[in-house]
């Protein structure tokens, strides 16, 4: 089975650097045999030597303040480049993200479930009314869904406003998926040193929370 794992990344601090290196040392430890691709609006900041890196020329912003669909437009072309690479699965972790569950397995349980879709459940953003969303940061595919479905042409990160969300907008797409494991973006606090061994995905993390998810899941 071949997979793709690919981030969505825009690095401006050192703090965000630290932890797109982490994402690349975690995963080159937790899936040895995947593939890696970096999707990066124009980062200031070096990006970790030694995986393949597609760069934009600029950052055309974030919808939720004042730009165009930056995300939308780096995860649609890292899908595109799965789907013409020929890859049979296609998994995006955000770089600002950190993932121990090993995607191969992830994906043949796709494969015996039938479902092309699996992602992690939304828990710990802020606000209410989430459930209609699908988690975009932590998200697998089956590429053949992908062609089949159209998604990149529906989904038409040019035309995309500012509602519905990007979350809200994949989940409209996408109507069924497995589930990945348990994740959080730490937007209230769920996530701590205590039980950083709880989780198998996290974003929206301290770099404290960070140094520690890594260490628990390289010594395990």
């Amino acid at each position: 089975m071949k997979i793709l794992i690919f981030a969505t990344t825009y690095v401006d601090t050192p703090d965000k650097q630290k932890l797109l290196f982490q994402w690349a040392k975690l995963h080159r430890t937790r899936n040895p045999d995947c593939d890696f691709l970096l999707v990066d609006s124009a980062s200031p900041l070096a990006l970790p030597p030694g995986i393949d890196t597609f760069r934009f020329h600029d950052n055309v912003g974030h919808l939720s303040r004042g730009g165009r669909d930056g995300f939308g437009r780096a995860f649609c072309w890292g899908l595109d480049h799965a789907t013409a690479g020929k890859w049979d699965y296609v998994f995006h972790v955000e770089g600002d993200s950190l993932l121990r569950t090993p995607v191969e397995t992830v994906a043949f349980a796709m494969k015996a479930l039938n479902q092309p879709v699996a992602s992690m459940p939304v828990v710990g953003a802020w606000g209410d009314d989430k459930q209609d969303w699908i988690e975009t940061a932590c998200i697998g595919f089956s590429t053949d869904w992908l062609m089949l479905s159209n998604f990149v042409e529906r989904y038409a990160w040019e035309k995309r406003t500012l509602e519905p969300e990007p979350e809200r907008h994949v989940a409209s797409i996408c109507k069924t998926k497995a589930t990945i494991g348990r994740g959080a973006r730490n937007d209230t606090g769920l996530v701590t040193l205590d039980n950083i061994g709880e989780w198998d995905w996290i974003t929206h993390c301290s770099p404290e929370l960070c140094d520690r998810f890594l260490d628990v899941n390289l010594a395990s």
